[in-house]
């Protein structure tokens, strides 16, 4: 399965800029100064599940195939965890204050290892999965809703630009859930009651991404991908114009940024920093350095980047309460999925 995230198409990416530009004289962005990284400062968190390793399935190397296990989680509204054993196609279910304990397994009978997953209305659960021959362009990407107990309640076909699918689940304000496209383009595909939205509403809705208070937010690497040393983060208004954006420097590279979500109208993002080490043997050290950018500044997290193997689906996640969670994994010692304060 390829990975779903591609670079920001020019056209895109020249009309971000020029719409952000037209009100930059209005609102001063807020200055955030990382300077150097040190990758020997993470912080540590609580633990709020974990799984042995012979709880969960894992694909170890197999000559050109890598190894991978449990890639992503959830976070429920009661601050239940939701464990992605994809290779079992299963959610392990955690009750908030036990984190030894498995309270359910909720089969995911249509999905695949590499499905994204997001909490329905009423208990439900939505899956990807792909569709087809597998002949040239004979592909589709299906959303499935279906209940706690693997019972299908309806499917619809995601959308696709070009070549590239728009896989990655996301739930918005509201409750509504999107797909998020090339150029981190957002498309509604289902209602906060738990249906498919139609043609026309993916058409008239499809945009940036939306946060509280019918605000958008829209990032920029000052860069090529790879090489950045600065990202922008701005909050616009219906009318396009800025109500607040945040401009943060970097004296590491910043290999890739992205935004995990947002606790009222305050995103919470993460930049990715890595560092190629050759001594004792040739590796790559990486962190993840999450922001929570605020009126005043930015909450400032460090973490190792711990899931084992390949991991195409978000190994962190915000969660209703404010607080960043993420899944750590190994083959050797199984699976943690710790909580951290943002200072809200």
């Amino acid at each position: 399965m390829k990975k779903l995230i591609s670079l920001i198409p020019v056209i895109v990416l020249g009309s971000l800029i020029a719409s952000v530009a037209a009100g930059a004289g209005a609102v001063k962005p807020i200055i955030v100064q990382l300077g150097i990284h040190r990758f020997d400062r993470t912080s540590a968190g609580t633990i709020v599940a974990r799984a042995t390793q012979d709880q969960v399935g894992w694909q170890l190397p197999n000559g050109d195939v890598g190894g991978f296990g449990p890639q992503t989680f959830l976070v429920g509204r009661d601050h239940s965890i939701w464990l992605d054993d994809g290779l079992n196609n299963r959610l392990l279910v955690y009750r908030a204050g036990r984190p030894k304990t498995v309270a359910r397994v909720v089969p995911l009978r249509f999905a695949n290892a590499d499905s994204e997953v997001a909490l329905g209305p009423a208990g439900s659960v939505y899956t990807t999965r792909f569709l087809g021959s597998g002949a040239a362009h004979d592909y589709r990407l299906v959303l499935d809703r279906q209940t706690a107990v693997g019972k299908l309640l309806w499917e619809s076909r995601l959308p696709s630009v070009g070549e590239e699918f728009c896989g990655a689940l996301r739930v918005g304000p509201g409750g509504t859930l999107y797909c998020v496209g090339p150029g981190e383009t957002w498309i509604p595909v289902a209602t906060p009651a738990g249906r498919p939205t139609s043609s026309a509403d993916r058409r008239r809705r499809t945009g940036r991404e939306p946060v509280a208070g019918g605000l958008q937010l829209v990032s920029h690497e000052f860069a090529p991908i790879g090489a950045s040393h600065s990202v922008s983060f701005t909050l616009l208004d219906r009318r396009g114009s800025i109500v607040r954006s945040w401009r943060v420097f970097s004296r590491s590279v910043i290999t890739e940024a992205r935004t995990l979500g947002s606790f009222g109208r305050d995103p919470v993002v993460v930049l990715d920093i890595q560092k190629q080490k050759s001594q004792p043997v040739p590796h790559v050290l990486w962190d993840y350095v999450v922001l929570g950018l605020g009126p005043r500044g930015a909450e400032r997290i460090s973490l190792r980047h711990a899931v084992y193997g390949d991991n195409l689906l978000p190994d962190l996640r915000v969660g209703s309460d404010g607080a960043l969670y993420q899944l750590g994994s190994s083959p050797a010692t199984g699976v943690v999925i710790s909580r951290y304060s943002l200072g809200s």
